[in-house]
C-alpha cells in the first residue's frame, strides 16, 4: 500500500525525525516556510538548520529531498531574501547529496511574489500558502522532477488534482491516492 503522511514540525528542528520513525519511508520531503527570512535570520544560518534536519532524517534511515521555500507576498520577504536562502540551501543540498527541487520558480511572478491564481485567498496579503491551483502547480513540478532522477523501477504517480494522484504498483495494477 502506498500512503502519504504530512508531518508538520515548527521551528523544531531537533525532533523533526520523530514523526517519520514509525513508518519508515524511503524519502521524506522537507520544505521550510519563510518564518527564519521575517526574522531576519541569515540566509547560512537557515541553511545549516536544514542541514541538521537532513541529518536527523537520514539518521533514522529515512532520505531526504530538499524543497525551495516558496514565494510570499510581503515586502519583508520578497525577491532577494527567499532567493539568497533558495540559493544556500540549493548549495547546501550539494555538499550533502541531498536531493533539491526548485519549486519556487515554479510558482513565482519573478519579483518574488505568487503568480497570479497560486497563492491562497485566505493567505492574502502576507501569501503564505498556495491555492489549489498553486499546490497542483507544485506536485506537478515534483512528480516531473522525481520522474527524472528516481531509479526506472519506481513509479511516478499521475497526479490527478492537488489531492489526487493515481500510482501504478509494479504487476500493473493501479490505485487512487489521496495526496
Amino acid at each position: 500500500t502506498s500512503a502519504t503522511i504530512a508531518i508538520g514540525v515548527s521551528g523544531n528542528t531537533a525532533d523533526v525525525a520523530y514523526g517519520v520513525r514509525a513508518v519508515r519511508p524511503k524519502y521524506a520531503f522537507e520544505l521550510s516556510g519563510t518564518n527564519d527570512i521575517t526574522a531576519l535570520v541569515a540566509a547560512a544560518t537557515i541553511a545549516t538548520n536544514r542541514r541538521a534536519i537532513w541529518a536527523a532524517l537520514r539518521a533514522v534511515g529515512v532520505e531526504p529531498i530538499a524543497l525551495s521555500i516558496l514565494p510570499r507576498n510581503s515586502p519583508d520577504t520578497q525577491g532577494g531574501d527567499v532567493a539568497a536562502v533558495n540559493v544556500a540551501v540549493a548549495a547546501a543540498a550539494v555538499l550533502d547529496g541531498i536531493h533539491y527541487i526548485d519549486i519556487n520558480t515554479t510558482c513565482n511572478d519573478g519579483s518574488g511574489g505568487w503568480k497570479a491564481n497560486y497563492c491562497a485567498v485566505e493567505a492574502a496579503p502576507t501569501g503564505l500558502h498556495p491555492s489549489n491551483e498553486g499546490a497542483q502547480a507544485i506536485a506537478a513540478a515534483i512528480v516531473a522532477d522525481l520522474a527524472s532522477w528516481l531509479p526506472a523501477w519506481v513509479k511516478v504517480p499521475y497526479v490527478k488534482s492537488a489531492t489526487l494522484a493515481t500510482i501504478e504498483h509494479t504487476d500493473g495494477r493501479t490505485q487512487d491516492v489521496q495526496l
